[in-house]
């Protein structure tokens, strides 16, 4: 086989043939006119394909088995292991070996005294041998540092991955507890405003009924007197519950809430659907009416009111007849104060229970100036019997037979107030009554008096 050093050192130097050129150099070789190729009576071209193909399986083993198998088919089996076993050699020689440590063969000294004679002859060869060995080697080095890098590349990529799983699992157990924390602050909240809906409820609801209480019904008053006054005519009603106290005492407690229960949804359906109905205490109750025309639709809601009441409630196996006095208040009496316009239906509230209850009475100004009055004569009266400012004149009446005092005639009792201004007992009787305390004083006033008949 005429294989020169040079022609072995230049197709080490190459790069490895690709696939195709094998099939193209087996072809050649294929190509041949003998059946069976002999080593010693080989051409250039033939020559130069079977170095490729021998070459070739040991840069790529894997790929190789099928040029290796045609390589045994056409050299026989004494030339391929010739050549094969030549050019294993010269591979281990530059350290093939180690590049490629998935080959494997077994050494032979024939083969190694020709190779010593072959690198004998060429000098240069043995150089080669030695700078390919250092690259080589260098290449393994770096092959090795490469192979570092990319394990070490592959332990961090394991590790951030492993980093990222587990920062997953705690975003995720993060995300849950924000999530369930979430819905606890949500649900605390929603406890918290239903709490304030309770107690908004309370504050301006009566518990009994479930009406506005005094609070929300002042407020309600106040926003409607705050309204533009162009048309805004409204009137408030003051009612109270005849002879309550008799239905307390007689039935008892708990038959006076429900007759207050009923006594409420029964006026609330008397209403119109914007009117405003209020529990203020007790047998107390308030309607704001709201964009009225004129007396006549308070007159006409009042006179309703008084015939839904007409019928009987019953109660727990009780009949009960209950009849309301109301007070009315008008905004056209200009006096547009809140409390003074609950006052103001209070007093006509009173003038109507006082007139006998179960009927109304519409507020004027002299309601008021006469209630006015009446505290301040009460007041007096309260200061004059501390003071002993009473005076009783009295006529006697004599017997003509015995001349002797049997009575008295023109009985007369005034209060003396500086400057001195007597006041009458019979024009103040009216007021007196509606004090127990001066009735008892006067009666001490008159003790002395007794057992004398009396003639007013």
């Amino acid at each position: 086989m005429r294989v020169e050093a040079q022609q072995i050192l230049n197709l080490l130097e190459s790069p490895p043939p690709t696939a195709t050129d094998i099939d193209a150099y087996l072809y050649i070789l294929a190509c041949s006119p003998s059946q069976l190729i002999n080593l010693s009576d080989l051409s250039e071209a033939l020559e130069r394909s079977l170095l490729y193909c021998s070459i070739f399986i040991f840069l790529e083993p894997e790929q190789g088995k099928d040029c290796r198998s045609h390589l045994r088919r056409l050299l026989g089996l004494v030339n391929y292991q010739h050549l094969i076993t030549f050019i294993s050699y010269i591979k281990m020689c530059h350290l093939w070996i180690e590049a490629h440590p998935e080959v494997s063969y077994k050494a032979d000294k024939r083969v190694i005294k020709q190779l010593s004679k072959l690198l004998e002859s060429e000098p240069s060869l043995a150089d080669f041998f030695d700078n390919y060995i250092e690259k080589i080697r260098h290449q393994q080095q770096l092959q090795t540092e490469h192979l570092a890098q990319i394990a070490q590349r592959q332990r961090n990529q394991e590790a951030l991955r492993k980093a990222y799983e587990q920062l997953e699992i705690r975003v995720e157990e993060r995300t849950a507890e924000l999530l369930k924390s979430n819905m606890l602050l949500k649900q605390e909240i929603k406890e918290r405003h239903s709490a304030q809906a309770q107690l908004v409820n309370i504050a301006f609801h009566d518990a009994l009924t479930g009406l506005p209480n005094r609070m929300q019904f002042m407020e309600r008053l106040k926003q409607t007197v705050e309204r533009p006054k162009s048309g805004n005519l409204f009137a408030v009603l003051f009612l109270d519950l005849d002879r309550f106290k008799v239905v307390n005492d007689s039935l008892g407690h708990t038959i006076g809430d429900q007759l207050l229960v009923a006594l409420a949804h029964r006026l609330q359906t008397g209403l119109r659907s914007g009117d405003i109905l209020a529990r203020l205490g007790g047998d107390e109750f308030a309607i704001l009416l709201e964009e009225i025309q004129g007396i006549k639709d308070v007159i006409d809601i009042a006179e309703r009111l008084q015939q839904q009441l007409a019928i009987p409630f019953h109660l727990s196996r009780h009949e009960v007849f209950s009849t309301v006095s109301i007070g009315i208040a008008l905004s056209t009496t200009g006096d547009h104060q809140v409390e003074n316009l609950l006052r103001n239906a209070d007093i006509a509230m009173y003038r109507a229970k006082a007139l006998g209850g179960a009927g109304y009475k519409i507020f004027d100004t002299a309601m008021y100036i006469e209630s006015t009055k009446l505290l301040q004569l009460e007041t007096d009266l309260r200061r004059a019997i501390e003071r002993q400012e009473f005076r009783i004149y009295y006529q006697p009446i004599v017997s003509l037979q015995t001349e002797k005092i049997i009575g008295l005639s023109g009985l007369k009792l005034t209060l003396v107030t500086p400057p001195l201004c007597p006041l009458s007992i019979l024009s103040s009787l009216p007021l007196l009554f509606h004090s127990s305390t001066v009735l008892s004083s006067l009666a001490v006033a008159m003790v002395w008096l007794s057992g004398l008949k009396l003639t007013l």
